[in-house]
């Protein structure tokens, strides 16, 4: 984040670690239940640009909560 503030590079794609293992936990629980469980499992994959980076938090951050 600290690069696209800078201008040293233009974009960088922000996976969602919290996301993505919430989303593991619900799966997986779906599945013990024997519910149906969608395949493939997709969360979002968001560009960050100095544009929207004021909406983002980069994703070592967003694990700590």
């Amino acid at each position: 984040f600290d690069r696209i503030k800078e201008g040293k590079i233009h974009a960088t794609i922000l996976q969602d670690a919290k996301t993505q293992g919430i989303e593991s936990v619900k799966a997986t629980l779906k599945h013990l239940k024997g519910e149906k469980v969608e395949n493939p499992q997709i969360t979002p994959l968001y560009i960050i640009t100095k544009e929207n980076i004021s909406e983002h938090e980069p994703a070592w951050q967003s694990t700590k909560s």
